[in-house]
């Protein structure tokens, strides 16, 4: 899988058949979480910042992506692709945002590591 997903419309694509085949809703859980980013990778908490439910190193993050869902629903879809340190396998992690710049500028940041 991981090296047939080289591009990012192939990341989309590979998304839009998970959402057909059932594999993943089209509609998100509502469930608030918060993304940090920072020059050492990604970590995605609790809306209480309690604790840390992933953390992605930034050497092992392949590609960050968000684009609209094209549901008019309003929602965007943040799309992240890891690799293991290997580079074997691949992960990707799907989540949602109300706010196409907030996507926009985390997928920046991630590809300019600021």
């Amino acid at each position: 899988m991981c090296r047939t997903l080289q591009k990012p419309l192939d990341l989309v694509n590979y998304i839009d058949v998970a959402q057909q085949d059932g594999k993943l809703p089209f509609v998100p859980i509502e469930e608030e979480m918060i993304l940090a980013v920072s020059k050492y990778g990604v970590k995605v908490a609790t809306a209480d910042q309690c604790g840390a439910l992933h953390r992605h190193p930034l050497y092992l993050i392949v590609h960050m992506l968000c684009y609209d869902d094209g549901l008019g629903a309003g929602k965007n879809i943040l799309a992240l692709k890891t690799t293991d340190s290997n580079q074997e396998e691949c992960n990707i992690w799907v989540g949602t945002s109300t706010c196409h710049l907030q996507g926009a500028i985390i997928s920046l940041r991630l590809r300019f590591n600021i």
